[in-house]
Parts: structure tokens; sequence; C-alpha cells
């Protein structure tokens, strides 16, 4: 696929965002609830009228993706999912689809920090006003396909993850990528795919899916995070028939065009369009609750589209500059400005990352955050953030982590840095950032104190100059807490 910035040609488009059963709210005008997306989910009224063109049946069935089942979605018998609309009901509930064991698509009341509902983006493309059918199956890569309910039309754009490999090419990816080390022809190209590594239905923290090309097509290393058997019922399956094996476990995942119908495509087989309007034939993601953590009590906006952790991601956009957050005070912010599914899928031309910061709304890094990222050459970890989960950068051979002023009240695991051998300390001379470096740079020496890393002297610099509980393990400190020293440090772990 041609590497475009897909971006450019989705046409904002203007949502209105009614509640279900058109509820009254009392002091509130509905229409405040509109807003104007590149990317969304279509209501409960738009897939209710698509359905009519072509069958009730068929608008309520769409398939799992297995990248979209190793983080969280829930999936039933016929390889079928539950996902999101954005039409709100009262008491912190969404309208989700829900398909049954005969296939007939239902509008379901779901909370809305449920994370296990799957995620179905929409959108619009501007094109050629004088494009007909022929001219558009030229331009994009446009099929036909025949569902049991029916034949319509797949349009393929951007690049996501998508399918698991098989095992033998799974064992060649692996070897290829050697613990971080890359060999045998194995590219890191420095992009990721961010998925959220929270506690289900919790909170959302980034996980970022490192990007490797190898023999000319890409793929992702991910981490299956969560006990599935503890928390799920359904089909636990992925495409090919193999069974999911659950927490901890790794995949590779090969990254692939998403599979978007055209909606109206009879235009062009009439007279031409210029607008291209599309809904995912397939769940793509899941784990993003629509509002993760949230005040119920704050009708309309407390699980309205406008403000929603759902609406900011999928438009790679700061939430605490969407209309219906600045009309909740009391709602959680999150930033995907830098990430989030419209950037990350559709702009094929986004340059290589080197360096991340933490978002300064997330006050975490989770499990398995940068597992893989080889190539980052500096994390940044500011103050907001209080704990750092465990093997959080495991792979990151050459990488930097750079600590602000929050060191002093810092938690981390104690395997969170298992994989990198850091072999030197660099203390600022204000004394404000520490850096753990693997490897000696004379540039941070100009402005910096450097020390060896070694266990007797990390524990005697953190006690002289920050005096900070700085590993943190919780079953650990519950057993053995008599253990700590009178510094607050593990004297065992460091």
């Amino acid at each position: 696929m041609e590497q475009k910035d897909f971006t450019k040609y989705i046409i904002p488009r203007k949502n209105k965002n009614q509640f279900a059963r058109d509820e009254k709210l009392q002091n509130v005008s509905l229409s405040t609830l509109d807003t104007t997306d590149k990317i969304c989910v279509l209501s409960e009224t738009e897939l209710s009228a698509e359905a009519k063109k072509i069958g009730w049946k068929t608008m309520g069935c769409k398939a799992i993706t297995d990248f979209a089942l190793m983080n969280f979605a829930w999936k039933g018998k016929y390889n079928y999912g539950m996902y999101f609309t954005r039409t709100p009901t009262n008491y912190g509930c969404v309208l989700s689809v829900l398909p049954q064991k005969d296939q007939l698509q239902l509008f379901n009341d779901y909370h809305c920090a449920d994370s296990s509902i799957g995620i179905s983006p929409a959108m619009s493309l501007k094109l050629d006003k004088t494009m007909n059918a022929s001219q558009l199956k030229e331009a994009f890569d446009v099929s036909e396909k025949v569902g049991e309910f029916g034949k319509y039309h797949i349009v393929k754009l951007g690049l996501f993850p998508r399918s698991k490999v098989d095992e033998d090419l799974k064992h060649q990816l692996e070897y290829a990528y050697n613990d971080g080390h890359l060999i045998d022809g194995m590219k890191y190209t420095g992009k990721f795919y961010t998925t959220n590594g929270a506690n289900l239905n919790d909170d959302f923290l980034s996980k970022q899916n490192a990007e490797f090309e190898y023999q000319g097509e890409k793929y992702v290393r991910t981490i299956v995070v969560d006990d599935y058997e503890d928390r799920f019922y359904g089909y636990r399956n992925y495409s090919d028939g193999s069974q999911m094996y659950g927490n901890h476990t790794y995949e590779w995942v090969k990254v692939e065009p998403v599979n978007f119908r055209i909606l109206n495509y009879e235009e062009f087989e009439r007279n031409g369009a210029d607008t291209m309007k599309l809904d995912c034939d397939e769940i793509v993601l899941s784990g993003i609750s629509f509002f993760p953590t949230q005040n119920h009590n704050n009708p309309p906006f407390s699980n309205s589209w406008s403000g929603s952790l759902l609406r900011a991601y999928l438009n790679s956009a700061n939430s605490d500059m969407l209309d219906g957050n600045k009309k909740c005070s009391q709602q959680r912010k999150w930033d995907f400005s830098d990430s989030g599914f419209l950037q990350q899928a559709f702009n094929l031309q986004r340059p290589a990352i080197t360096k991340y910061a933490i978002p300064r709304l997330e006050e975490g890094v989770c499990d398995y955050a940068f597992e893989g990222c080889v190539g980052l050459e500096k994390i940044l970890i500011p103050r907001q953030v209080k704990y750092i989960g465990k093997y959080a950068f495991s792979g990151c051979v050459n990488t930097q982590l750079v600590f602000g002023e929050n060191i002093f009240e810092l938690k981390m695991d104690k395997n969170a840095l298992e994989g990198i051998e850091f072999k030197y300390i660099y203390i600022s001379n204000d004394g404000k950032n520490m850096i753990w470096s693997p490897y000696e740079d004379k540039k941070l020496e100009k402005s910096c104190t450097r020390y060896d890393f070694d266990k007797n002297n990390i524990q005697q610099l953190i006690n002289k100059i920050y005096r900070a509980t700085f590993f943190y393990d919780e079953e650990y400190h519950n057993q053995n807490e008599a253990l700590l020293s009178n510094d607050g440090l593990y004297e065992d772990l460091i």
C-alpha cells in the first residue's frame, strides 16, 4: 500500500447525538451534545437506517479481528462481537450492538465503562466529484463481498494490527526479535499502536505495541496480559481456529489494511459521488471504554459521546479540548494528540518516534507498557507518574529513562526494568532529573554528574539525594514490611 497520509482526505462530519428513546433532560438543550468528528461510531438511528437497505441481520453482525480479541473483546459463537454505538441512555449506559445466536441485530444497554465492547469506526472520505464506480475501483482497493445476507462493497484503507500469524512464522519472528537485539533482517519501524494496558474497566494507561518489518511485511509483537478465564465468558479462539492461551503470553500480529464497508456505493454506480461514506466491516479493537472512570450523576455529559474517551481516542485528540469535557468539570481527561486511531491507522507518513513522554494526564506506567520498543532513545517520566508496572520497559535495550521531581514518590515493580542493562546514572546539576542509561553519554556529562550503575552505589545515591522508595512490589511489601530499611528502601532489591 502506498504510504499516504489519509487523514487529509477524511472529512469532518457533523454528528447528531441524541439520547435514546427521546429521553427528556431538564435544563439541557440536546443540541449541545452534537459534535463534529473525523472519526466516530454510528448511532442507533444510523445503524438501523443502514440495516434496512440490505436486510436487518447484516448490519448487526461484525467479525472480531485477532488484535481486538487480544485486547479484551467479547466474542460470540459465530465470531461476532458486541460493539459501541454513540447513543447514550440514562444511568451511565450506552447502547451497543449485541448479535444473538440467531444473528439478529439487537441494541442493548451496557455500562459505558465496559471494556469488552468493541470499536467499529465510521468516517467519510473526500473524493473527486466526477468519480464513478469503475474509477473508484482503480483509485482504491475496492472489492465485492458476498455475505450471508447479501452482497456489498469493501474498501481497504490505512494500516492497523489485525491477524495473528501462524506458529511457524511466530517462531521465525521471535528468533529475529532476539530479546530486542534484532537479527536476521528484522527492523524496528519506529512506529507503534496504542492500546489500553490498565486494569479492565478501571482507567486508561497507554500500552505501546511496537511495529517491526520482516521480509517486506509489518508486524507487531503484543502481550496478552489479562486473565480471561476469570473475567469473561464467550469464545476465546482466534480467526485461524487456534486457542487463546491467556495471561502474559505474547503473539505476533500482522499489520494490514482496515476493511470498510462503502455505505453509498450505489451513488457511484448511478452518477458518481464526491464523498465515500464508510463504516468498518469488523471490530478492530476493544479494551477502550466509552468512559472508564466517571461521575454518572452528571447527565447528560457523564456518558455522552461528546466528551468520551472513545471519541478522543478515535480522533487522536486531547479530550480536555472536546466540547463535552468543557461542560463536565468532574470528567477525567485523556490525551491522544500524539497517538490514537486517526494518526496511527491513517497517517502512514508519520515519522518514527525516538523520544516519548508519558502523557501528563496519565498517572502510571502499566505492565508491558513499552515492551519491545527497541528504537526508543529516551522515555520521559513526568512528575504526575506515581508507579511503574512489571516489565514496563522489557526489550528497550538502548533506552534512557529520564525521571523528574517525582522520583521521591515513585513506586516501581521489582521487575519493571527487566531486560535493560543499565550502566550509568546521570544526576542533573540542579538535582531535578535522574537519567538511567545503558551506555555512556558524553552530552549529558556537560550538565550532569555521572555515577556507575551498581547496587551499592544506587542505594547510597538515592539515600543521599532523594531518600525515596524507588522499588516497590505490593505483595512483597505486605509480606515483608519488617525488611524495609530506615530510608524505605528494599535492601535486597537495590
